[in-house]
């Protein structure tokens, strides 16, 4: 999508991370990178960010990055689409980013390896009626990595349908794909012998893979405003064992960071 759309990956990163954002980041082993509790790095990078993190960006209408870039790739995937969709318009109010470096963890099927990067999940964010899409814009330095779906966490594992995904690729979810729940089941990371998120211009991309979703919850609020509050309430994005620390984006893609 990104090659289609005349971009790399290090052309939209700063798009995704602008100053003024702040988020929760640390590590998955509850062992934050800076500590004791208190503790501060002024500047600091994505390597002192840990494992892993997330944030949200709340849209504009006055053309700045991260609005341009969401409205461009709203456009292409709309226009991609079969009038057999149904979809008359893909519009979003916000997007989410999550991102996780591997720092050794090997995720798959294999031997010694997880089966799952965080186990399966459900997707609260549905308003329950409609078409309700959402985009998936799939990022980072690995070679790809696999999302596995079924349709509820009691099913088998066996019965789970699988999709690969490579750097740059978007996935467009709508409909009953909404209710699915997920998990990563593998991360193949990138080698020197193949350098497949190249392709889309990921060479100077600070983490092995990242997920940015691309929403609209204007009609969640409207109808489940209990939901969207709980979604995006500020005590939903506090630090916790799993993220220990608090980051605000100072300037081009600088960080603060403290750990809580």
């Amino acid at each position: 999508m990104l090659q289609k759309l005349g971009l790399t990956q290090d052309d939209v990163l700063e798009s995704l991370f602008p100053p003024g954002t702040w988020g929760i980041c640390g590590a998955a082993d509850e062992g934050g990178k800076i500590k004791p509790v208190g503790d501060k790095i002024l500047g600091a990078t994505f390597d002192d960010l840990g494992q892993h993190g997330q944030h949200e960006v709340f849209l504009d209408n006055k053309g700045n990055g991260t609005s341009s870039l969401v409205q461009e790739i709203c456009e292409k995937v709309q226009t991609s689409l079969p009038a057999s969709s149904g979809l008359t318009k893909l519009d979003a109010d916000h997007i989410k980013v999550t991102f996780e470096s591997l720092l050794g963890r090997r995720i798959g099927p294999g031997k010694n390896q997880q089966k799952s990067l965080c186990g399966w999940s459900n997707d609260h964010g549905k308003v329950g009626e409609g078409a309700d899409p959402k985009l998936l814009l799939f990022l980072g330095n690995c070679q790809s990595l696999t999302m596995s779906y079924k349709y509820s966490k009691q099913d088998p594992d066996k019965d789970k349908f699988d999709i690969l995904l490579k750097p740059g690729d978007v996935v467009l979810f709508m409909n009953d794909s909404r209710n699915w729940v997920q998990a990563c089941t593998e991360v193949i990371p990138q080698t020197s012998s193949r350098n497949d998120s190249s392709k889309a211009g990921g060479k100077n991309m600070p983490f092995d893979f990242s997920h940015v979703w691309i929403q609209d919850h204007r009609p969640l609020k409207k109808k489940r405003l209990e939901m969207w509050q709980k979604i995006h309430d500020d005590n939903s994005k506090k630090p916790d064992k799993w993220f220990q620390n608090f980051y605000e984006i100072k300037r081009s893609l600088k960080f603060d960071v403290q750990s809580m």
